[in-house]
């Protein structure tokens, strides 16, 4: 069940250890502490300019502010990442014109698996859902 809202104020909790049902394991969804992100080269290509993506220095990108060991350590101790940009294990699979919203990895402790180790992420666009997946 996915509910969206504008805001908080109208927000109906569902209570503690809710779902659907008794075969889909629960596990609670930590949120993470914010950190600066930037998107995956492949989330960003067309809109470089051709002459950066052709350079040989690629050191704006590798080593920008938003680059972050910190990042990873998250993903790895949290399956749930909500906002900002997906983590894409094969590639990015954006949607057109879609909004990123939410992703799920799979975690052994969630005893949820998504192909060999994978992810599956939720985009919203003006009139739909869309869930793109991957894997290792």
């Amino acid at each position: 069940l996915v509910r969206a809202y504008t805001d908080f104020e109208n927000l109906v909790p569902l209570g503690f250890g809710y779902r659907e049902s008794s075969d889909l394991p629960t596990f609670p969804i930590f949120w993470r502490e914010r950190i600066l992100e930037q998107p995956v080269w492949q989330d960003m290509v067309d809109e470089v300019p051709t002459n950066v993506a052709q350079a040989n220095a690629d050191d704006w990108f590798s080593k920008s502010k938003y680059w972050s060991d910190r990042y990873f350590e998250l993903r790895s101790r949290y399956p749930v990442k909500v906002g900002g940009w997906p983590t894409w294990i094969q590639g990015s699979d954006w949607p057109k014109d879609a909004q990123f919203l939410f992703q799920v990895d799979s975690t052994f402790k969630g005893k949820m698996s998504f192909g060999d180790s994978g992810s599956f992420y939720l985009f919203k666009t003006l009139d739909s859902w869309v869930i793109r997946g991957d894997c290792y």
